[in-house]
This record gives structure tokens, sequence and C-alpha cells, in this order.
């Protein structure tokens, strides 16, 4: 993101940093500029949603990972709201955040929002991994109770991680700017923290998470390649030299497997919703984790070229900038990182989209959640159309409709991972 590319200009302000973006790499730029407001308004909207749906009971009830993805859609809110500040200054050149502590707040929780998403991801792949490949421990140690600690302690280091990024920014009395801290950056102990946070959270985690979703993806294809069918056993047949109380006898065994092969084939198609259910809240996880993997690991590649690409003389003017070697590769890395940042945006913006396609009981809540708002609009809305109320049939009709979702959010709910 564009704070880390901050940490490592020691350009003079901020304003020289804008004409110079503007001027030195305008392509990306104006991608920047234009680009950024189609994620920044989906993501605003569509994470909003995605917590309201994650956060209704019936999903938290049913399902572990409501509280991760929550969790998620919450904090990438909090990021698009921060980005809002963030892209006024460097897009627009509205210094917003030139405010005497303000300056060093933001750029903690900016960056916190950020991190938040990523240990998250991966804990909720190894619970998924331990749900497929050790499905007896499952129930103790994947819970409701834990998840929800998961997901606080995951929010409490990346405030950490991140806040300590606080301490590279300092309000300029002078300038009335904010800055970079000069007296820290520029440290030993600063270079290895910053540099280490970035491999971790770029690199490390998201490695990690892929291997865990390659485990979980062979085991599944282990498991269906052994999954046989139940074939149901036949009833005797009665013949005609068969004698009547043996008949009698015949028909009250074939009445028992009867009953018996019916309580099996229900018993067989509750467990079938139950693997279908677990298999799309799986498939949905996996989405996430890969959307992640593919839009983080990128950034961390792109963090080390910095070191070998590093600012040109600040002293000279833009025109002498454009033809100076060290501000060509210094010009020509910005230019690969923004692009970078921009494709990385998306996993903060699209999450919903994969919700919505590969969860079954998300899209249901989604339903019923459009279904109640239009229920309590009323008679007398003339947005609803004349034919939702022109009728006692009609209306009925909706109101089954209704039942019918919520009847099906209850038994399509996602099996607790």
């Amino acid at each position: 993101m564009e704070s880390e590319i901050n940490r490592t200009e020691n350009l003079q302000n901020n304003l020289t940093l804008f004409l110079i973006r503007k001027y030195l790499w305008s392509s990306t730029f104006y991608l920047h500029r234009y680009g950024s407001l189609l994620w920044l308004m989906s993501g605003l909207v569509l994470n909003t949603l995605a917590f309201i749906i994650w956060t209704r009971p019936r999903l938290r009830r049913s399902n572990t990972s409501a509280n991760y993805l929550a969790g998620i859609a919450m904090s990438d809110t909090i990021f698009w709201l921060l980005y809002i500040l963030h892209y006024m200054q460097t897009s627009w050149d509205i210094c917003v955040q030139d405010i005497p502590v303000w300056c060093e707040m933001f750029q903690g929780l900016f960056i916190s929002s950020q991190y938040f998403s990523v240990p998250l991801v991966l804990i909720f792949s190894l619970e998924r991994y331990i749900a497929v490949c050790h499905p007896f421990k499952r129930e103790k140690l994947c819970t409701h109770r834990k998840a929800l600690v998961n997901t606080i302690v995951c929010g409490v280091t990346a405030l950490i991680l991140g806040c300590s990024q606080s301490i590279s920014r300092e309000y300029n009395d002078v300038s009335k700017k904010c800055d970079i801290r000069g007296s820290v950056v520029n440290t030993r102990n600063w270079f290895i923290f910053a540099t280490g946070t970035e491999i971790l959270i770029s690199a490390l985690l998201p490695f990690a998470t892929l291997i865990v979703n390659i485990l979980v993806i062979i085991e599944l294809k282990s498991i269906t390649s052994k999954t046989t069918l139940i074939k149901p056993s036949v009833t005797a047949p009665l013949t005609s030299s068969t004698s009547t109380s043996e008949q009698h006898l015949q028909i009250q065994r074939n009445q028992g497997s009867t009953e018996k092969l019916n309580i099996k084939k229900h018993s067989i198609s509750q467990q079938n919703k139950e693997k279908s259910a677990f298999k799309s809240s799986t498939i949905l996880l996996l989405s996430v984790s890969f959307l992640l993997i593919v839009t983080t690991l990128p950034t961390g590649f792109v963090y080390a070229l910095q070191f070998v690409c590093p600012v040109g003389n600040e002293t000279l003017s833009v025109e002498q900038m454009k033809v100076d070697p060290d501000w060509i590769k210094f010009i020509n890395y910005q230019i690969l990182k923004e692009v970078v940042d921009f494709f990385s945006m998306i996993h903060f913006s699209i999450n919903f989209v994969i919700y919505y396609i590969t969860g079954e009981s998300f899209r249901t809540e989604f339903y019923l959640l459009f279904q109640n708002a239009k229920r309590f609009k009323g008679p007398d809305d003339t947005s609803i159309g004349n034919s939702y109320f022109s009728n006692r049939n009609g209306h009925n009709q909706r109101v089954n409709h209704t039942e019918m979702l919520r009847k099906q959010a209850e038994h399509t709910t996602i099996t607790n991972i």
C-alpha cells in the first residue's frame, strides 16, 4: 500500500511527493486517482452489507466461520473509511493528515486494518484443515467461543504491529506537515522491525495459508474418491406357495424393513445435506483464502525490490529527474508498485461476491434480509408496486416465499467447522 511506500521515501514534504508522483509516473497516478474510487465505493457498501449478514443470529449460531468472516468484513470496512483520508491526501493533495497526534495515529490504524485479515485467514484455514483432516477433533477445537477469541487475538495483534508503525511519523511544527521521523526510520533496529513485519504479513503467513489449503484440497479429493453409495436392502417377495400365517409374518417383516429403510434414507438424506453444506462452506473459505494469497504475496515481492531501487537525488528538478539513472530506476519501481497496490486492494472489496457465489447460507440470509426490508416498507409504499398488495392471495404468496426462505436457512445452515 501507499503507506509502505512512504516508509522508504525521504522526500521533504507531501506536496513535493504529490507533484513528483503526478509528473513522473502520471499513468499510474491517474489509475490511483480514478481507479481506486471503484474499489472504495464497492468496498464500503459490500463489506458493510457482508458484516450485517454474517452477524445475523442464525448464521452465527450455525457457523463458527461466520465470526471470522464478520471480523474480516468489519476490518475491511474500517480500511476503506481510513483510505478515504489517505486517498484525499495522495490523489488530490488535500492535507487531512497534517494534524498533531492524528498524524501518528492515522499511520498505525491504517496499517493495522491492512494486517488484520492475513492472520485471521490463516487461522480459519487451520480450522478448516482440522474439520476436514481430523473430523473427530472438530467438536473440541472448532467452537464458537474459540472462533471469537481467535478473532479478538488477531485484532489485538494487528493493532500492536500496526500501531508500532506510528513512531515512523511525526508532525513537523515548522512545516506544519506530517513527515517521516528520520531519527527512527534511519536506524538499523527500525529496518529489522519494519522488514521483518512485512515479510511476516506479506510472505510467510500467506505462504503458510497456501500450504494449509493445499493439504485441505488433497484430503477432500481423497475423501471424494473413497465415497461409495449405500445400497438399500431388498425385501423378500411373497409367493403363492407361502402359507397365510407365513404371509402375515412376511408382510410384518417387509413393513419393518420398509420403516427401517425409510429411516435409513432420511438419515442418508440428512447426511448428504450436511455434507453439501460443509462442502459449500469449505469452498467459500478456500476461495477467500486463495484471493488473499494471490493479492498479498506480490506486495511482499515488490516490497523487497525497494532495496535495489532507492530514491535519487532529491535536489534535482523534475526535468533532471526524468533523465537521471537513479530516478529512472526508482520511477519504474514506483510504477510497478502502484499497479501491484491497485491490484492488491481487490481483496478488500470483492469478498462479498465470493460469499454470494459460493455460500448457500449467505445467499439465503441475503434474500431474507431484503425480504424483511420490503415487508417493513408497508402497504402504502408505491415503490413496492401495487401488485404486491393487490389481493390477499398475492400477499400470502410473498409471505409464504419468505417463510420458505427462512425454513431453508434453518435446514441449510453450515455445519460447525
